[in-house]
């Protein structure tokens, strides 16, 4: 991923490498939000992923 295009209500567009834009559908405006800026945290080099684990529907990520 290079980068965040919008956030748009729940919806969070990011862009890959490949120039493809992709729709991340979240809970609520709030919860876009606040995923956009862990995002750009990790994108900007401040934080670094450090895990992920899948429950069912749900999405877990740690970073440091």
């Amino acid at each position: 991923m290079i980068g965040i295009l919008a956030i748009i209500e729940n919806e969070l567009i990011i862009t890959l490498k490949d120039k493809s834009a992709h729709s991340i559908l979240l809970r609520d405006k709030s919860e876009a939000e606040s995923f956009a800026d862990f995002i750009q945290s990790v994108l900007e080099k401040s934080n670094r992923i450090t895990k992920t684990e899948v429950h069912e529907n749900i999405v877990e990520i740690t970073k440091e």
